[in-house]
């Protein structure tokens, strides 16, 4: 006999072989596990074990997600401040041109006025 035929007997002998059950084997209250006949569930663990794979490799996309965001944030804020610096540039160039231009102009009225006074003195 081999192991599992050993299990389905009782303990006081096989009864498998008396009554109308000749060709079926006695379990009796044994508690031995029977591939063929147990359903094929997998167990709590490697149920498990694949939800926290399955967590583990949504956090690791989840996280290259957020990288990649960061990435863009930070270059986007680096374009923003480089933009700002050429706005102020642009600015100070402006106050000094228009600073120019105005200076230039009061230069030439004063210069007229001064024609004006001169040619008024000869008269």
């Amino acid at each position: 006999m081999n192991g599992y035929q050993e299990a389905f007997q009782e303990q006081d002998g096989d009864k498998s072989s008396s009554g109308d059950y000749s060709g079926v084997q006695n379990l009796g209250i044994t508690r031995v596990f029977i591939p063929s006949i147990a359903p094929a569930y997998p167990s709590i663990t490697d149920e498990l074990k694949k939800d926290v794979a399955i967590l583990a490799k949504s956090l690791e996309i989840r996280d290259r997600y957020i990288d990649e965001l960061r990435e863009t944030r930070d270059s986007l804020r680096s374009k923003l401040d480089i933009r700002g610096l050429q706005i102020e540039n642009l600015k100070s160039r402006i106050r000094r041109y228009q600073e120019f231009f105005y200076k230039t102009k009061e230069q030439e009225k004063e210069k007229e006025q001064e024609k004006n006074s001169d040619q008024k003195t000869y008269l």
